[in-house]
């Protein structure tokens, strides 16, 4: 809710949030102490070492985007807020962890691309991206390009 304090300054207190998480604790099928309230929680849960998830807390109109999902992709289209009739175009949400000893740019997250581009989503992508290896340059460079 958005509040006035005073004639200069504005108070606001966010309705939800989204958190990309990388290299988190699991057991059992589970994230453990966060998966409760309500809240949504994206990962692969038949991977025996998911290192990427996606945790959107229920006031998020959200739905978990599991054909895009692997042990290192985590993904989420946000619908738009719940609560209002402004609808926003589809943003879809990646929690991406690269491995040293896989391409930079997983197979998943180029099927990804490539159905935003067809539905004209944008894609906010947060993760643990200098893991994949040393970031020459070039490296730097190629994965820059692949979403250009």
């Amino acid at each position: 809710s958005h509040t006035l304090n005073n004639e200069n300054e504005a108070s606001f207190t966010p309705r939800g949030f989204i958190v990309a998480l990388q290299e988190f604790h699991h057991y059992n099928g589970r994230i453990t102490s966060l998966e409760q309230g309500g809240n949504l929680m994206v990962f692969d849960r038949k991977a025996a070492r998911p290192r990427a998830a996606i945790l959107v807390s229920s006031q998020i109109n959200a739905v978990a985007m599991d054909n895009f999902c692997c042990d290192d992709l985590a993904v989420v289209k946000i619908l738009g807020d719940k609560n209002s009739s402004n609808k926003l175009s589809s943003i879809y949400c990646v929690s991406y962890y690269g491995d040293i000893k896989k391409d930079a740019i997983h197979s998943k997250l180029q099927l990804l691309v490539k159905h935003c581009v067809k539905e004209k989503a944008q894609i906010f992508l947060a993760g643990d991206l200098n893991a994949w290896g040393p970031w020459s340059p070039a490296n730097k460079q190629n994965f820059i390009s692949f979403f250009n």
